[in-house]
């Protein structure tokens, strides 16, 4: 099976909740389904909290970051079309920051140095520093600069 297909299976299977053993809940409180042995197999973080009675995860981000998110542990890809909006971009860096993926965290910033335009600089800018991403965050503000018609310094 190629790598395409074999993605399209893994989001197929996570958007129909096959083998749905547990649940990651957003912050509005809308939950996913998605299959334990997954989660465990490919976030450090969940399988290091195994031995807790609950099936259930909370992450405090929107629904479409969780779920972005639950994308990339079925896929280790950034393959949808949400993935690559820069707000949830930006929601997967954290992510990725925040619970030690690597490989997140560089496709993460990969897509956003292909995003960053005048329009997105100052935003990408902005979650390149609090991820401390000096190449993305030197990047992002000399176009922020550019901007504002202060090329003068970049000199």
């Amino acid at each position: 099976m190629g790598n395409r297909a074999r993605v399209l299976l893994s989001l197929k299977a996570l958007h129909e909740g096959r083998l749905g053993d547990c649940r990651v809940v957003a912050e509005d409180g809308r939950a996913i389904r998605c299959s334990s042995r997954v989660l465990q197999a490919r976030w450090a973080w969940y399988k290091n909290r195994l031995g807790t009675s609950s099936d259930t995860i909370y992450i405090s981000e929107s629904y479409p970051i969780v779920m972005a998110f639950l994308e990339y542990l079925y896929t280790l890809d950034l393959a949808t079309a949400l993935q690559h909006r820069i707000p949830v971009l930006s929601g997967l860096l954290m992510l990725a920051k925040q619970y030690g993926i690597t490989h997140l965290e560089a496709l993460a910033v990969h897509a956003l140095h292909g995003r960053l335009e005048e329009s997105t600089a100052l935003g990408i800018y902005e979650v390149a520093t609090l991820c401390e991403c000096s190449s993305l965050q030197v990047r992002a503000l000399k176009m922020v600069l550019v901007s504002l018609g202060r090329e003068d310094v970049l000199e």
